[in-house]
């Protein structure tokens, strides 16, 4: 047996090349053309107008309305604190209204108190 036969039968052949010459990458790899549609997707949604992706990520405004029929209900307020109550929830985050909303009767006034005497310091 000469080098060169002896040398080719000893050559691991490498795991990455097909041994199927008709069968392609993508065939061997069905996920591929899952991640394929994965890109083609993100690059559709990169299309979306920026004003457009803003709104659609921005958390729902408060309704001043809404805030003034919550707040006006609340027992032991003056209409001013009332009024101061609105505009720091208006002004503010939003998760502080949703605090109020979910709070026991007794204790939206002391909240609204609260928020009041944290705008005036």
């Amino acid at each position: 047996m000469d080098v060169k036969q002896e040398n080719d039968e000893n050559v691991i052949p490498n795991w990455r090349t097909s041994t199927h010459p008709s069968t392609s990458t993508s065939d061997l790899h069905p996920n591929k053309k899952a991640q394929k549609d994965t890109l083609t997707q993100a690059i559709g949604q990169a299309g979306i107008l920026p004003k457009e992706f803003l709104a659609s990520q921005m958390k729902p405004q408060l309704i001043g309305e809404e805030i003034l029929a919550v707040v006006s209900k609340i027992p032991n307020l003056s209409r001013l604190q009332v009024l101061k109550g609105v505009r720091i929830l208006l002004n503010g985050n939003p998760e502080e209204f949703s605090i109020l909303k979910h709070l026991p009767h007794d204790e939206k006034t002391e909240w609204i108190l609260l928020l009041i005497s944290q705008s005036q310091s």
